[in-house]
């Protein structure tokens, strides 16, 4: 991690945890083959209080956060956010229940860091990339398209390696 870089820790919130820690955080961006080009105008990476409804976010003054996770690990996922996530669950080896309109979805500790680490953080850093590649570097051009397909590209990338450094996310806790 480049000296300008900080990781942060806020309190996780009542009902809340922090599945991600510093440590992983470290490792993680290790495995990054574009990390020294990619951290350049970042300047934390927060580990956020808990939020309903929110994994992680990116503000333009280059702090990246992934937020605390439920405590009670498992939840609900409507079922369009389910689809477009379907394969990366099934990789991380995440069962999951069709119920109605949501999927329930059984996280692990291990399987939650993996889908932190290798999508939630890979999109907000994806972000970070789009607002560091626009001219202006004043605001994020492409959005969160952007932002997904960055995720999802760095993520096949990294997924060996992730592997090798964090263990199969379905045989951990």
């Amino acid at each position: 991690m480049p000296p300008s870089v900080v990781i942060d820790r806020e309190r996780p919130g009542r009902g809340y945890i922090h599945i991600v820690s510093k440590a992983d955080v470290e490792k993680f961006v290790l495995l990054l083959p574009e990390w020294s080009e990619l951290s350049n105008g970042l300047r934390a990476v927060l580990l956020a209080q808990g939020e309903l409804g929110c994994d992680g976010w990116y503000d333009h003054d280059g702090v990246v956060a992934i937020c605390a996770w439920r405590r009670d690990l498992w939840r609900l996922s409507h079922k369009a956010h389910f689809l477009e996530h379907k394969e990366l669950y099934e990789r991380l080896g995440v069962p999951c229940e069709e119920n109605g309109e949501d999927v329930l979805c059984k996280f692990t500790k291990s399987t939650a860091r993996a889908y932190l680490l290798l999508h939630v953080f890979l999109h907000e850093l994806g972000h970070h990339r789009d607002l560091m590649t626009t001219k202006k570097r004043t605001s994020l051009g492409r959005g969160e398209r952007y932002a997904e397909d960055w995720a999802i590209k760095h993520e096949a990338l990294v997924w060996s390696a992730y592997m090798d450094a964090f263990g199969n996310p379905e045989h951990g806790n």
